[in-house]
């Protein structure tokens, strides 16, 4: 997740009036929808304890809600070539619009619309004037937990299209087209979403469990994820550099384990207290080691005078 000044948003606060905050100092992973920095994501937060079992940091998986792949289907989503869509929530604030950005974060009522008639319209059609056009919207709830809108609209001329006015202007008819619509995109939101995030969340409990192999997790499946261009992709490959990382520090600490003190830590930043901490005890050991041969030596020295 990037932030407003394109950074990482690492080490974030979460407040404590949140569910999330609270689902995590329970002891709980937390799953659902989360506004984070400046949109909404499905996220997953898994808290982290320290030595002494208390929690001091979570780890953080999700994928912007309205992300590209969305913004692809929802770009497609017309009738028979005809319309465009929009996203609007419970405040009547535009979410989402398919070819006009400059509307996104405004109101209907700002746009010269009845809010309060597309705020009550329920898998219904509504008919409305916009900057002179006479328009036709089939609106239907996208997402309760959200409160967005889903509209798909289209124009007096591409509603009718020569065809019978009666049919094509009925409301069961309309509304029916909407709740497909409606259905289909669902069915994408939730597989864009949900299999991938599972997988990534999967590597994550398997990590801070200390298995750096990652035993059980559908190697295949985490690949193709890695190859991704978008927000799912960035956190799948940085779980795949932390799971590199401490299969490195974890074969210095075998090697350390073993005696041998020949062994290179692999410091990957300035940052790398863990790194730095590995190089720190091979060189004290280094030293311990040295003093004992010197005092070896000279013990033999002495016994031989």
């Amino acid at each position: 997740v990037m932030k407003l000044d394109g950074q990482r948003a690492v080490g974030t606060y979460i407040p404590s009036n949140s569910p999330v905050y609270k689902t995590v100092m329970a002891g709980d992973t937390y799953r659902g929808k989360a506004f984070v920095v400046n949109a909404w994501y499905s996220t997953a937060y898994y808290p982290i304890e320290d030595s002494q079992g208390q929690i001091v940091s979570v780890v953080y998986v999700g994928r912007k809600i309205i992300n590209e792949s969305v913004v692809g289907i929802l770009k497609n989503v017309n009738l028979f070539g005809n319309g465009y869509s929009y996203i609007f929530n419970d405040s009547g604030t535009l979410i989402y619009h398919a070819f006009n950005d400059e509307y996104v974060g405004k109101s209907l009522e700002e746009l010269g619309l009845d809010q309060g008639a597309f705020l009550a319209a329920e898998e219904e059609v509504i008919e409305y004037d916009f900057k002179g056009d006479q328009k036709f919207a089939a609106i239907s709830m996208l997402d309760d937990d959200l409160g967005w809108h889903l509209a798909l609209c289209l124009t007096k001329e591409e509603l009718l299209h020569g065809l019978d006015k009666k049919i094509l202007s009925s409301s069961f008819v309309s509304t029916l087209v909407a709740m497909v619509i409606v259905l289909v995109i669902a069915w994408f939101f939730a597989r864009a979403l949900s299999r991938p995030m599972t997988l990534v969340t999967q590597s994550a409990n398997l990590l801070s469990k200390g298995d750096t192999d990652l035993k059980g997790v559908d190697k295949t499946r985490l690949a193709k994820i890695n190859e991704r261009n978008d927000e799912m992709g960035d956190i799948s490959r940085a779980f795949r550099e932390i799971s590199r990382y401490l299969r490195a520090n974890t074969q210095v600490a075998e090697s350390i384990a073993r005696g041998d003190l020949n062994v290179t830590p692999h410091i990957v930043s300035d940052a790398d207290t863990l790194g730095k901490s590995f190089a720190q005890m091979v060189e004290r050991l280094n030293n311990i080691l040295n003093q004992v041969k010197e005092m070896h030596t000279a013990a033999h020295l002495a016994f031989g005078n």
